[in-house]
């Protein structure tokens, strides 16, 4: 038995679960600003670990997605659309990090360095004030995630774009960017 895919169609299904995690989300992302009002520091260190963990997932699937169009892998298919589901959660995770970039002071000590640090730390810091600033870290995590979220959003594209025209040149468009992309995304992971 043969299924024709443009017959059967998107799953339309589990909006309601979508809105509940929605609303979760929100009221987790609510408490979590008031964990930050109350002791700075500790949510921040907190927020920043969960932050890491969750963004870490979409960049891996991003990473993974990208190694599997450049070495060319057939099997993937089956888990692809989960992996592109995945990666382009980066675009999220670049409104997330508001609160980093917010309270960078409370998680970060070259943000604002304390002479408690001893004087070879100082002078450590003061040697990587070019890289470690402010605004050069603001301006370089924005740019490192406008690249993912480029990079997420080509291959989301041009695969649902591919289930509704069969077009075979998508699939080599996708390897080339797969290919051509990792090592800009090797920059933005590291």
């Amino acid at each position: 038995m043969t299924v024709d895919v443009q017959q059967v169609g998107k799953y339309q299904g589990g909006s309601r679960w979508m809105s509940l995690g929605g609303i979760i989300g929100v009221l987790a992302l609510a408490a979590s600003m008031g964990g930050i009002a109350l002791d700075p520091q500790k949510a921040l260190y907190s927020y920043l670990i969960a932050f890491s963990y969750w963004a870490g997932i979409a960049f891996a699937s991003l990473i993974l997605l990208m190694i599997f169009h450049a070495f060319r892998a057939k099997w993937m298919v089956v888990i692809r659309r989960p992996l592109e589901t995945m990666a382009s959660a980066v675009g999220i995770f670049l409104i997330l990090f508001i609160p980093i970039g917010m309270g960078m002071e409370h998680i970060y000590s070259w943000v604002h360095p304390s002479h408690d640090l001893g004087h070879e730390a100082l002078h450590l810091l003061h040697n990587k004030a070019p890289y470690l600033n402010v605004k050069f870290f603001l301006v370089r995590t924005v740019v490192y995630f406008l690249i993912a979220i480029f990079l997420a959003q080509r291959f989301w594209g041009w695969s649902t774009k591919q289930d509704t025209s069969g077009d075979v040149d998508l699939t080599v468009s996708q390897r080339k960017l797969g290919a051509g992309g990792l090592p800009f995304i090797a920059l933005v992971i590291s």
